[in-house]
């Protein structure tokens, strides 16, 4: 996937975090986590799948606010997204 070329900036304590770059990380590394659960936790088609069809979800979601006015994500001091 094409990493977004807009910067916004989310700021909890002193760290800073580029939301498109969060993004782009959460959907390049959802298949590394899916094969650990099949190796380690004995995870089926069936319950990746299903896992994978709500991270993308909350993916959507994620890529509908960055992609919008960025105002319905948050996130505290300690560095929880939140969901407003």
């Amino acid at each position: 996937m094409a990493e977004p070329t807009k910067t916004k900036i989310y700021t909890f304590g002193d760290r800073k975090l580029d939301y498109g770059k969060y993004i782009t990380n959460l959907e390049n590394n959802v298949e590394s986590y899916l094969q650990n659960q099949r190796d380690t936790e004995g995870w089926d088609d069936a319950r990746a799948q299903e896992f994978r069809n709500a991270f993308g979800e909350i993916i959507s979601n994620f890529r509908g606010d960055y992609e919008g006015d960025g105002t319905r994500f948050s996130t505290n001091q300690m560095g929880a997204i939140m969901d407003s």
